[in-house]
């Protein structure tokens, strides 16, 4: 039985994610949702199949991979982890059928009203996606060092030296 794909997360459960990712006790240095997009990327679009029980961690430790969140109860878990389940699946088949649509998630700044895309968050977490297999990207990465993420990858310096 097949079933019916719930496509990508809504505004809505975006905002919820987010909020969850960077108010949630127990996680102190998670993701923020440009990132945790970049991170996913990385990780579908990447030489090997990297499980969730390998990726998630860092998701809501972005420094250790050691921290957990604290869920109110099982079913905001379900919620959460779903969210993130969905997320991938969405960059993965947007990536697969309709390569051209995709279109990273990017924080903005406000800038007086004329916004402007903030790539260094996506960017990081991307990064972050590349070193959980690090040896199956370095074809790529081995000729372009310089993309490998150092420690001033980050503009908050909460997240500074983290990817």
């Amino acid at each position: 039985m097949n079933m019916p794909d719930p496509g990508p997360l809504t505004d809505d459960e975006i905002k919820e994610l987010e909020q969850f990712l960077l108010h949630t006790e127990g996680i102190e240095e998670s993701m923020d949702i440009s990132t945790l997009d970049g991170f996913l990327t990385a990780i579908v679009c990447g030489p090997k199949a990297i499980m969730p029980s390998e990726w998630m961690r860092w998701v809501w430790d972005m420094e250790r991979g050691e921290e957990s969140p604290e869920f109110k109860d099982q079913a905001q878990a379900q919620r959460i982890i779903g969210f993130l389940i969905r997320s991938m699946n969405d960059i993965a088949q947007t990536l697969m059928r309709q390569p051209e649509l995709y279109e990273p998630l990017l924080l903005e700044n406000p800038n007086g009203g004329d916004p402007i895309p903030i790539l260094d968050e996506w960017c990081c977490g991307f990064m972050k996606g590349v070193q959980l297999d690090s040896v199956g990207w370095l074809p790529i990465t081995a000729g372009r060092p310089e993309w490998m993420c150092r420690p001033s990858c980050s503009t908050a310096p909460q997240r500074a030296g983290m990817c």
